[in-house]
């Protein structure tokens, strides 16, 4: 009314009391179903406009809302008061709580009191007539149908569903009586120890056992190196002993940094003839 907009702050702020409003009928029924059954947005929307009108009115008839009415009216709310009397730090906690400062909530208060006390002007000087007032008090306390009903299933012990019946809602609801797959194992725990004394172990039983299970008497190959002797041949050129002699220095290299003698001794009996008895490089862990 007369281009006057309503800001998003005003909304959400008038959107945020309805909600708080149906919570407190409502509880813990009330969920996102039934806030879109309430067209709790439109509410709003159409709280505002009223509210804007009305504060139109009351300007035009210079409504207002004096200091003092206001104090009264902060120190009058309970949820602000300790032991009976109005407390600033209860009133400014509960502010806080709601995200609202003192100037905001008592801007809004100072709102609703112009708008109370336009609408009690207006309804002094309505009449109505008892045709009018019956109807309105109809409207009122007449009962609503709604969609669902709520009951407590301990109150109906006296209901006994037939075989067919129980049958039928099984064969509908079978996924509700599927439990998780369970295992069941017997075993018996007994200590070898206990019976060491009575158990005789023939020849014929350890022969038979070692051929039924020779992997568990198998050991890995190792070598055991004290030298490693690089074979030059008795004819070889010079060339062949400064390479026979690399070779020797190389491997030198590599034990002295750490790698295993014995590892260097089983690669190099690998790559090398079956030594004679002509010239050796030989390497005991010292230079030769």
């Amino acid at each position: 009314m007369n281009d006057e907009p309503i800001s998003m702050k005003e909304y959400q702020q008038t959107y945020k009391s309805i909600v708080d409003q149906y919570r407190a009928q409502f509880g813990k029924e009330l969920n996102e179903d039934l806030l879109k059954a309430l067209n709790i947005k439109q509410q709003a929307l159409d709280s505002l406009i009223t509210q804007k009108i009305l504060l139109s009115e009351a300007d035009k008839l210079k409504i207002e809302v004096s200091a003092k009415e206001l104090q009264e009216a902060l120190m009058s709310f309970k949820a602000f008061q300790k032991n009976g009397i109005f407390d600033m730090d209860q009133y400014k906690g509960v502010l806080s709580r709601e995200s609202l400062s003192p100037e905001s909530f008592e801007q809004l208060q100072r709102m609703s009191m112009r708008e109370e006390k336009l609408k009690s002007i207006v309804a002094g000087a309505i009449n109505v007539s008892d045709m009018e007032a019956g109807n309105w008090y109809r409207f009122l306390n007449t009962k609503a149908a709604v969609e669902y009903i709520r009951f407590d299933p301990k109150k109906y012990k006296d209901i006994q569903p037939g075989d067919d019946q129980i049958r039928q809602y099984y064969d509908e609801n079978k996924d509700q009586y599927k439990s998780e797959p369970r295992a069941k194992a017997v075993y018996l725990s007994f200590s070898p120890g206990e019976y060491k004394d009575g158990v005789t172990i023939t020849e014929a039983r350890i022969k038979e056992y070692y051929d039924q299970h020779p992997k568990e008497f198998q050991t890995p190959e190792t070598v055991e190196a004290g030298h490693i002797l690089i074979k030059a041949d008795g004819n070889a050129s010079e060339e062949a002993v400064k390479e026979a002699e690399k070779r020797a220095l190389d491997i030198y290299d590599k034990a002295a940094k750490g790698e295993s003698f014995e590892a260097l001794a089983k690669n190099i009996r690998k790559i090398l003839p079956r030594p004679t008895a002509d010239t050796w490089a030989g390497l005991n862990g010292n230079r030769w």
